[in-house]
Parts: structure tokens; C-alpha cells; sequence
């Protein structure tokens, strides 16, 4: 199931992005997409395996947790804040 929902979540960030994005930086801004949706996996992959082998995996899920959650509040709060500019 939660394959099923990144699969289905990643196909409509893609397709709005390609949609989205101009003629002229298209490619640019899949690539940094793309390079941003890897990496961020890698490296949130390896900060929850060092949390969970330290501090153990409900610390870990916790804690990401928490970041997801702030960063949706900042992400909201800029995309907010420059919308009324």
C-alpha cells in the first residue's frame, strides 16, 4: 500500500512539474527533481538507520516524523508568504 501511494505521489509531482516548469528550463528543473527525490531518500535512509540503531526505531520514526512536519509548515509558510507578494 505504501508503495502503491510514493508511486501514485511521485507520478502526479512529476507530471505537475513537467506541466508546470517552461519550455526553456524544463530539463533543468526535472534534473534537480530528480537529483533532490534520489538523494533526499539516500540520505533520509541512512539518518534513520543511524537513529534507529542508537536510539532505536521509535525514536527514528519519531523524529522523522517531526521533520516531515516542520518542513511542511515552512514549505507552507514560504509558498504563502510569496503568494501574497
Amino acid at each position: 500500500l505504501a508503495g502503491l501511494a510514493l508511486t501514485m505521489t511521485n507520478t502526479s509531482s512529476n507530471s505537475n512539474l513537467q506541466k508546470t516548469a517552461k519550455n526553456h528550463i524544463r530539463g533543468r528543473v526535472m534534473s534537480l527533481f530528480q537529483m533532490a527525490m534520489h538523494g533526499g531518500m539516500s540520505i533520509g535512509s541512512l539518518f534513520t538507520g543511524i537513529l534507529s540503531v542508537n536510539f532505536g526505531v521509535r525514536i527514528a520514526l519519531l523524529v522523522n516524523g517531526l521533520a516531515g512536519i516542520t518542513l511542511q509548515i515552512f514549505i507552507l509558510y514560504f509558498y504563502r508568504a510569496r503568494k501574497t507578494n
